[in-house]
């Protein structure tokens, strides 16, 4: 499957459905700003012949799409990214699961979740409670949670202490039966 590379490899997300693994790696992209763009790679588990993990289609040439965070229930996609047409910094949205290895239209999560600063670390728990961090104006990361019942407008609160610190923060996941993270 090719996952350790020589490339940085990162955060992942298991799809148990259609067994694929999704994570971020480097590219041998070099952005604008002169940094190393970062991309969403796929590599399917179940496959009879193992193939080498590919970028998939959300990806953006010179614009990094990162840390994928699977949300099984609605067959979604989450990740961080920071493309044109974002509210600044890196942002977080979703696009759909859609069989034979294709993807939905990319959906911004919108002035709710996303400010001008950076969100990242998405990671959702029992498909409608959203976990992600987000830079304070320390320029630390500080976790949070967002709670969507209706699909359209999230509710965001900062997670208390222990969770947040002095320290930087950067993410949080918790297994379906909460006990343990």
């Amino acid at each position: 499957l090719g996952l350790n590379s020589v490339f940085q490899d990162g955060p992942s997300s298991w799809d148990s459905e259609t067994e694929i693994l999704y994570f971020t790696r480097s590219t041998q992209t070099i952005k604008k700003q002169k940094t190393v763009q970062l991309d969403l790679y796929a590599g399917d588990l179940k496959a009879t012949k193992r193939k080498a993990a590919h970028p998939i289609s959300v990806n953006v040439d010179g614009y990094s799409t990162l840390h994928p965070a699977v949300n099984e229930e609605k067959r979604r996609l989450y990740f961080s990214s920071d493309r044109p047409g974002g509210f600044g910094g890196m942002d977080l949205y979703y696009t759909e699961i859609i069989e034979d290895g294709n993807y939905g239209p990319i959906v911004n999560l919108g002035p709710d979740i996303n400010t001008i600063k950076d969100e990242v670390f998405p990671f959702i728990h029992k498909e409608n409670y959203l976990f992600y961090s987000s830079k304070s104006d320390n320029g630390n990361l500080s976790p949070k949670l967002a709670v969507n019942t209706v699909d359209v407008r999230w509710q965001v609160m900062n997670l208390p202490s222990p969770f947040d610190s002095e320290q930087d923060d950067f993410s949080i996941s918790i297994n379906n039966n909460l006990e343990y993270g």
